[in-house]
């Protein structure tokens, strides 16, 4: 036999494709719901069962034989996984849809499964193929009724459900389903259905295996890989762990039945399985008829678009040590991938943020812009037929998958805005979510943040606001300065400010001979003596303000300078400052960093920096939404 080649690439949303496709359109009626006649007796239900298993390898026969031909060979094997050469090929590579002669196959392998089924309700096979094959149908509402209808164990029937609910986009519910089957498993059967093993690599995993199972080392170990796993914390239900018990469910259906691979399952099939999920298409390499004993071989492809949400670090890494760079979604070579059902482009979000401390807690805010196209007017999305919303968006803070100390959640929301959480003040993991999902866009930022208060004694400065104060210049009389602090809360001053836009580095877009409107704050500052504070503003570059791989900042002559000394009030530990800083009306278009500075005889200087695009009404010159 020639070499079967499965050639898997990326996880996506094709696994919508296969596994998402809206169901009742055109269905038959739901599988399970005839009437039963009478048990058959032992003998007759093996019958039942082998008459089911011959009509199931038929159709793979028949499948594989109709599959569409490739003749051209890939390269070198770039990772040998067992028997097989595992690719990683490129987004670009279009599926090739299956032949319509394979379609009315499964249709009449589902009906004599169905009726299979019908008599032995308590048939695991059986069971397990209606829903697989159902599924694979797209019919998923079908094979949700069949897992509902099924007669075999708790544990494997809850494990149906939950692949079906998890085809039909349920992730809350199908989790639920798999927590249920994991009660009413054996303890070695839940530490089997749960092994990372082949998920991670080095030093991590040997770590993990190292731990017991049953243990609660190795449960909160797994816990927090799957929580830090997920790819956006704004969806309900966590679908990259669901994803996981669906492959892992689907490896032993496979294990037991005929595969369109044509060989015998075997672990390296199982890794690859749980690795990159079910293929989405198949391609037949012909023999060569000049070559005795040269059969035909098959190609598997992953569906396009997957990612690697999986972080590489250590998942009992404290969150505030995660950096970006734990996280690398478009990793050329991935452990594993996946794409989640409602998002064909997942990339990183443009936002920043802005932190004021409160007590023993600090307020965060996160100013985020999705990236594309900006409508014209700033209003919150319009609804779905569904109820969901156009555009969601979340800023979330969190010690770990039981500690979410701080959330906001805006459903409706807007294109590019500003998100406020408050939390403890001490190093957190933070993840800054967006999603539009009439344009199937999702993007994040997730990092740890360190919140943590300062030596006591270290005077300190917050984060920087700015953003256009008026669409009108400064008097003449006052075009900078000071303008009055109503209150210390900077959720007061945001709402006044375009804190977002369609900027880079999610920055808000002010126009020449306007006004800026500044906020900051200063804290622990040494009573007596007084504190010089600068105002510059410089052109820059929108990576200086990238928190994944920042560029230095630009030292360029400033355009505009303020400066003056300031006396803190006596035994006040926090002041705040709101300035006004007025634009040239001749400054060019581009990229501008505001920045403060705060020295005093003894400390050292503060900094606090933010980012201004500006450009001039009218302009059309198209700006990166992104570094």
């Amino acid at each position: 036999m020639g070499p079967h080649r499965p050639r898997l690439g990326s996880i996506s949303a094709a696994v919508a494709g296969l596994l998402l496709v809206t169901a009742g359109v055109g269905a038959r009626p739901s599988f399970g719901i005839r009437a039963r006649g009478s048990v058959p007796g032992p003998a007759d239900s093996a019958a039942v069962e082998a008459a089911a298993r011959r009509d199931q390898a038929r159709f793979e026969r028949e499948r594989r034989r109709r599959l569409p031909v490739r003749r051209v060979a890939y390269g070198p094997c770039p990772e040998r996984v067992g028997r097989f050469c595992h690719w990683f090929e490129d987004d670009g590579i279009e599926p090739r849809p299956e032949p319509a002669s394979i379609a009315p196959l499964r249709r009449r392998l589902l009906d004599r499964l169905d009726s299979a089924f019908v008599r032995l309700p308590g048939s695991r096979w059986i069971s397990g193929q209606v829903v697989r094959y159902g599924i694979e149908a797209g019919r998923p509402a079908d094979a949700l009724v069949a897992a509902r209808a099924c007669r075999t164990s708790r544990a494997w029937c809850s494990r149906l459900a939950g692949m079906a609910l998890h085809a039909l986009g349920r992730e809350r519910q199908a989790e639920e389903a798999f927590e249920v089957a994991d009660r009413a498993a054996s303890p070695t059967e839940r530490c089997r259905s749960s092994d990372l093993g082949d998920l991670l690599e080095g030093e991590v995993r040997a770590h993990y295996e190292r731990l017991p199972c049953p243990g609660p080392a190795r449960r909160v170990f797994e816990r927090r890989y799957w929580w830090l796993a997920d790819p956006l914390y704004l969806e309900p239900g966590n679908e990259r762990r669901v994803e996981d018990r669906v492959r892992r469910l689907t490896s032993e259906l496979e294990a037991d039945a005929a595969s369109p691979y044509d060989v015998r399952w075997g672990e390296d099939l199982s890794e690859l399985t749980i690795r990159y999920g079910w293929p989405a298409w198949w391609e037949r390499v012909p023999g060569d008829p000049l070559r005795p004993g040269d059969l035909d071989s098959w190609i598997a492809h992953d569906p396009p678009h997957g990612l690697s949400f999986v972080p590489r670090a250590d998942p009992l890494t404290p969150p505030g040590d995660l950096t970006p760079e734990a996280w690398r979604p478009t990793d050329p070579r991935p452990r594993s991938r996946y794409a989640p059902a409602y998002a064909d482009t997942f990339v990183r979000l443009p936002s920043r943020t802005i932190a004021f401390r409160r007590g023993d807690s600090v307020l965060v805010l996160a100013a985020y812009a999705l990236p594309g196209p900006m409508p014209p007017a700033r209003r919150p999305s319009s609804s779905r037929a569904d109820g969901t919303a156009d555009i969601a968006a979340l800023l979330l803070l969190a010690g770990g998958p039981d500690e979410p100390y701080g959330r906001q959640a805006l459903e409706p929301a807007l294109r590019s805005g500003v998100l406020s959480a408050r939390a403890p003040a001490r190093a957190l993991l933070e993840s800054v979510e967006a999603l539009d999902r009439r344009r199937r866009v999702a993007a994040r930022l997730r990092r740890g943040v360190d919140l943590r208060r300062p030596p006591e004694g270290t005077p300190a400065i917050s984060g920087l606001l700015a953003g256009p104060a008026m669409r009108a210049p400064l008097s003449p009389e006052t075009p900078s300065g000071s303008l009055p602090v109503a209150d210390a809360d900077p959720l007061g001053v945001a709402a006044r400010l375009v804190l977002a836009g369609p900027g880079p580095a999610a920055a808000p877009v002010a126009r020449p001979g306007e006004s800026l409107e500044l906020y900051w704050e200063l804290y622990g500052l040494p009573s007596g003596g007084g504190v010089r504070v600068e105002i510059t503003l410089r052109e820059d570059d929108a990576r200086s303000f990238d928190p994944v791989d920042p560029k230095p900042p630009s030292r360029s002559r400033p355009r505009v300078r303020l400066a003056w000394t300031a006396e803190p009030s006596a035994g006040a530990f926090l002041r705040p400052y709101r300035e006004a800083l007025s634009l040239p009306r001749s400054i060019p278009d581009g990229v501008y960093a505001v920045e403060v500075r705060a020295r005093a005889p003894g400390w050292t200087t503060l900094v606090s920096r933010a980012p201004i695009l500006i450009r001039a009404a009218g302009s059309t010159e198209s700006q990166k939404l992104h570094p």
